[in-house]
């Protein structure tokens, strides 16, 4: 938890466990910045995922891991340097939107593509949520973006999260 004038984050790190586990970090956290910094309103909220990716294999065909990728057309070369790449989709009548980035990370091995898959998910204006709205706001952005994370990936990169 880091904690700030009007500041309030709440990180889980590895080892994941489960949303139940963290929401519930996320309740108790939201409840002690209340009772202590008794904040007015909530001038942004959001729920970001950065998921760290590791493919075995240096140079790795991203469409056989990701329905999310760069698309680069059928004339230029296959093999495809670093790269980064985001789009912004709007939710809730404009109220939220989803940044979804996808980047590759060079050189941290020799054996593995290294991407991440960041969805961060947030509110475009101040105070469109109240304080008593809080985890209907959260729960409705989990289900965001787990729906954009499961849109983005293929069924072989879940493979290898079962294994």
């Amino acid at each position: 938890m880091q904690v700030g004038a009007d500041f309030l984050s709440v990180n889980h790190l590895k080892p994941y466990s489960s949303w139940k586990t963290f929401l519930s970090l996320i309740q108790e956290s939201f409840k002690v910045y209340l009772d202590v910094a008794k904040p007015e309103s909530i001038q942004r909220i959001g729920l970001r995922y950065i998921n760290t990716i590791d493919v075995q294999h240096k140079n790795i065909n991203l469409e056989d891991y990701f329905e999310f990728r760069p698309y680069i057309g059928s004339r230029l070369p296959r093999t495809i340097g670093p790269f980064m790449m985001s789009v912004q989709l709007p939710y809730e009548n404009l109220r939220d939107v989803l940044n979804l980035r996808l980047i590759s990370v060079a050189g941290i091995s020799t054996e593995f593509a290294t991407i991440i898959l960041d969805l961060d998910y947030f509110t475009l204006q101040p105070k469109e949520v109240k304080l008593d709205d809080v985890f209907t706001w959260i729960e409705t952005a989990h289900l965001h973006v787990e729906e954009a994370f499961e849109a983005s990936i293929t069924d072989q990169l879940r493979q290898l999260f079962e294994g």
